[in-house]
């Protein structure tokens, strides 16, 4: 019983400080608004009319009533057809990664072509100067009017001072084939000593330099070309002995 008297003595000191700061406020305000310091708090005519005319060029938005929440049929259809698109889009992603596999790279769709070697070297090796082997894969008349013009610009003699040699390959070669190069002369060496192609463009070159040793006893040399382990062409140079003649080197060195 003492404790609900001094909870009900407690409550009405509380609403009597209440009611005394609502008095006190309501007093200083209607003092101020005597005295001018504020102003009317009712909205004048001008200002009513100022209100709408905001309130016209405000767009407005209407407020959506409150939803009920979904019943249990509702949320089982959710469910299902949440399960269903997520399956779709697994099977559209697992095809799509399906045809990537099956779609070969580009330089696979292209067909087989046939593909030319062509090989220009000078006439004469001189002991101990390292000298170019111009080698050339090319295809069509382009790759072929390709290999003529790069031939003239990277050639330091005149033309007269080179031979060549030319050959095919073997079979039709894919684009995108890689061709191992291999320049091969007895009594000689080559830098690089062989060279990797992949076969894109009309027309590669590789240029190789070869330096003759003394004394240089070689009949002839040959250019292989390999696909793999599969010798698919190859080319020979410096077919006769009278180039390679060690009478040629000494009248080089005289």
């Amino acid at each position: 019983m003492d404790i609900l008297i001094y909870l009900g003595i407690g409550i009405v000191i509380l609403v009597a400080i209440l009611i005394w700061r609502f008095i006190k406020r309501r007093t200083l305000f209607y003092r101020a608004k005597k005295e001018g310091t504020v102003a009317d708090a009712r909205p004048t005519l001008e200002e009513k009319k100022e209100w709408k005319e905001r309130e016209e060029e405000q767009p407005c938005f209407k407020i959506s009533p409150l939803r009920s929440p979904p019943s249990r049929k509702e949320r089982k259809k959710r469910k299902k057809g949440k399960r269903r698109e997520n399956l779709s889009s697994f099977s559209i992603s697992v095809g799509q990664a399906a045809a990537r596999r099956k779609t070969p790279p580009p330089h696979e769709l292209t067909a087989s072509e046939s593909v030319r070697f062509r090989a220009f070297w000078p006439c004469k090796m001189f002991p101990d100067a390292w000298q170019s082997l111009f080698v050339y894969i090319f295809s069509g008349e382009e790759g072929h009017r390709g290999v003529q013009s790069d031939f003239r610009r990277r050639k330091t003699a005149p033309a007269d001072s080179y031979d060549f040699s030319s050959s095919s390959a073997c079979q039709d070669i894919r684009r995108g084939t890689e061709i191992l190069v291999c320049p091969e002369l007895e009594g000689a060496r080559f830098n690089p000593p062989f060279a990797k192609v992949i076969w894109l463009e009309d027309w590669h070159c590789v240029e190789f330099r070869m330096q003759a040793e003394r004394p240089l006893n070689a009949d002839r040399g040959r250019v292989a070309f390999y696909v793999g382990p599969v010798l698919i062409g190859e080319m020979i140079y410096y077919e006769t002995a009278d180039a390679l003649s060690l009478s040629g080197v000494l009248e080089a060195t005289t």
